[in-house]
């Protein structure tokens, strides 16, 4: 089976774990013999320096030489798509315009021939420009949702919603990451009738896994925490919607009585609008010498960071379900995190971990207390968050199941 992916959140040269979890799915599929290829399109440009000249060409220009062209032996493809300019003059959908380029560059690709269907990550814009390339190629179309295509998006931009409608009116199927997202997702469809299947995505129950006591030891030592601290971790972009606002306001108020706690920030830096300065946010709490910030951490590395700490914690506003949350609990961690998407589906609250309410201060300073204070609750939310992830299953294990999804639809 030969499918061909339609994403633009992918691993490049310069971020190496940006769509990293999408990879790792399409990494597991490629190990069941399913031949993929990726479409990763990016701006047109002019030859001879001339990208200069326009931000358009300039964006395409540096994003050709940031790309990958294979990854774990998956080929990435990067068609270049044309923009009439002055855009003033030329006024054009861009999502339709990236379509019939893609659309192009897989009748003329020889390495696409024979393609059995196309596999859209997110509903939008990935899966609106799927609906293009399947009304010019015939191929199927399944597309997936993913979280923030259906939580956070339509809200920032409710234009986007008739996208998504388009998209779950011409899918040939579609997918989304838990049970919870699925009904979410559900609610943009025009047809009551529409079945939209859940399927996990899976975590890495090898290596992330609860440490030994030498494990632990090692760890801290790699990281160069001291053992007579205990520390809190948190992995998210910096943006509003990851709640760092509230954590660090309850933080602060925790730490009246837990002195000994500390709070460890995974970060990737970002230039984009709405990132925030944490350093400043840290500061003005007074909180600088109680924060260790790591910024970028690789993904190859975090199995270990999460061994050399005590606690997890991710209050985000909205999610599908947060990768990282199922990391921290594969890594038998006492995890705070908030009642959206599908973390309910993965964690008992009180059992496997702790849910509060999004933007609320108040339960999560209570949430984190009881964590910090409480050696044996602690013990006992990590214990069962191992075994609640290892219902989710692994990579490999929900790869098997999206497989026979795929197969089952496609035109084999």
């Amino acid at each position: 089976m030969k499918i061909i992916v339609l994403s633009s959140c992918y691993p490049s040269k310069s971020q190496p774990f940006k769509g990293i979890f999408i990879h790792k799915t399409l990494k597991a599929l490629s190990e069941l013999g399913v031949e993929i290829h990726v479409i990763q399109p990016s701006n047109w440009f002019p030859p001879f320096g001339l990208h200069r000249l326009h931000v358009y060409w300039k964006r395409g220009f540096e994003a050709s030489r940031d790309f990958l062209k294979e990854l774990d032996g998956i080929k990435i493809h990067n068609p270049k798509v044309f923009i009439r300019l002055p855009s003033r003059l030329f006024r054009q959908n861009g999502w339709v315009r990236e379509g019939l380029t893609i659309s192009k560059f897989i009748k003329k690709k020889k390495a696409l021939k024979g393609a059995n269907l196309i596999f859209a990550q997110f509903l939008i814009h990935e899966g609106y420009v799927g609906t293009i390339v399947k009304n010019e190629t015939e191929l199927p179309l399944v597309s997936i949702a993913l979280g923030d295509d259906v939580h956070a998006w339509p809200n920032e931009k409710p234009e986007y919603i008739p996208y998504i409608e388009e998209v779950l009116l011409k899918s040939d199927l579609v997918l989304a990451n838990g049970e919870g997202l699925a009904k979410d997702t559900a609610k943009f469809a025009k047809s009551n009738t529409l079945a939209i299947k859940p399927i996990y995505r899976g975590v890495d129950l090898l290596n992330f896994c609860p440490p030994t006591k030498a494990e632990k030891f090692l760890a801290r030592e790699v990281y160069s925490l001291s053992c007579d601290l205990k520390f809190l971790l948190c992995v998210a972009t910096p943006v509003k919607l990851k709640g760092w606002y509230e954590l660090l306001d309850s933080f602060k108020e925790a730490l009246v009585t837990n002195q000994n706690w500390r709070l460890i920030i995974v970060a990737p830096r970002r230039k984009h609008t709405g990132t925030l300065d944490l350093e400043k946010e840290v500061t003005s709490r007074g909180l600088i010498n109680y924060v260790k910030f790591f910024w970028e951490i690789m993904p190859d590395a975090m199995p270990k960071l999460m061994k050399a700490v005590d606690a997890f914690v991710l209050p985000s506003y909205n999610e599908g379900i947060s990768n990282a949350v199922l990391e921290s609990m594969a890594s038998g961690l006492p995890t705070i995190t908030t009642k959206v998407g599908g973390h309910a589906e993965v964690i008992e609250d009180g059992v496997s971990g702790l849910l509060v309410l999004p933007q609320d201060v108040q339960s999560l300073t209570i949430a984190i207390n009881n964590v910090f204070s409480n050696l044996e609750l602690r013990n006992y939310l990590g214990k069962n968050a191992r075994k609640s992830t290892e219902k989710i299953g692994s990579f490999s294990e929900n790869a098997k199941k999206l497989k026979e999804i795929l197969k089952n639809q496609s035109r084999i």
